[in-house]
């Protein structure tokens, strides 16, 4: 595989990590850790029927097999898919307190670099990329998606629905941003962490190819997710609420949840299947951007119909970093 191709690739990754998310205004009054999940009970599902028909040539070496061959590396990603999975949780509840805006600026920066930390030293930077300029062009996503965020922003107030979502962020406590960035910083970091220390690739021949470290992660993701899930809903309430999908005429939310899965863990297969083409030092700043087709979907909705001029360019101007960030980590490796 060509880099230019898994390029391409990793932006139809950010573009199915960004539609997933979509599907959240679809659930009503559906608590959103029980709808997270049902994402992840079909995550695993989805991930293995894929290595049933694709392991003989993806994994010529065989999946458990190679799981026998590195147990502590086994051990790692399955721990890492616990966490990441309980971090997504945590923070898809956060963006219900904090409000959209605020929070995607939040998560994206605490991420981005604390991701590209990460990566760059403990996964190791390709031939022709330096950490300065990796580090440059995420900086230059972070602004991408603050100035989309700030786009939205705008729309809000041209057609005179922001008033509320401002006031809830003033009200915003600052251990909550805290909490959020350090969710980010220290969480959701776990899935790039895990690809960094068990992904096979040039600059890490002992591995795992990309099917078994993507089984291994979902049946974390899922572990991780049932526990957090009981242990919340036991406390706050809700219990009764989990299995509501199941029931006759409320199917939509299963739907949902495993078109979900698709986009998320289907996203993620594809990435570590790519990574290792163009390092995951430069796939993982180039998936962050994901938010970025937030506001692909927001256009195609209609949802920036009334908009001003000015909101439009500064949804532009948003756009242009992103492909100016993403020029910038594949120059020299193409």
């Amino acid at each position: 595989m060509s880099a230019t191709v898994a390029i391409i690739g990793m932006v139809l990754v950010t573009f199915m990590w960004g539609s997933w998310f979509q599907t959240v205004k679809h659930i009503k009054d559906y608590p959103i850790i029980a709808y997270t999940f049902w994402l992840y009970f079909f995550s695993p599902i989805i991930v293995w029927t894929s290595i049933l028909f694709l392991h003989k040539q993806m994994v010529p070496d065989g999946v458990l097999n190679e799981i026998d061959r590195y147990p502590g590396k086994a051990m790692i990603v399955f721990l890492c898919g616990m966490v990441f999975a309980i971090g997504m949780q945590l923070q898809m509840g956060f963006v219900k307190k904090l409000g959209l805006i605020l929070s995607t600026s939040v998560s994206a920066s605490s991420n981005v670099l604390a991701s590209t930390f990460i990566t760059s030293f403990v996964g190791g930077l390709p031939e022709g990329a330096s950490f300065p300029k990796i580090l440059t062009a995420s900086l230059m996503l972070i602004a991408a998606t603050i100035i989309c965020q700030t786009a939205g922003a705008r729309r809000s107030k041209d057609i005179h629905a922001g008033t509320e979502e401002k006031e809830h962020v003033r009200k915003v406590k600052k251990s909550d941003i805290l909490a959020l960035a350090l969710i980010n910083a220290l969480m959701l970091t776990a899935f790039p962490l895990s690809m960094s220390l068990t992904l096979k690739s040039g600059l890490r021949p002992e591995g795992f190819s990309s099917l078994t470290l993507m089984g291994i992660l979902s049946l974390g993701a899922f572990i991780g997710s049932l526990i957090f899930t009981l242990s919340y809903l036991k406390k706050k309430g809700g219990m009764d609420r989990l299995f509501e999908p199941w029931k006759k005429g409320n199917r939509k939310i299963l739907v949902l949840a495993f078109i979900s899965a698709v986009c998320h863990f289907g996203g993620n297969v594809l990435q570590s299947i790519f990574s290792p083409v163009i390092s995951v030092a430069i796939a993982t700043p180039m998936g962050t951007a994901y938010n970025v087709w937030s506001y692909f979907w927001g256009v195609l909705y209609g949802e920036f119909k009334g908009s001003s001029k000015r909101t439009y360019g500064v949804l532009i101007l948003g756009v242009l970093f992103f492909i100016g960030g993403v020029l910038l980590l594949t120059s020299n490796i193409v």
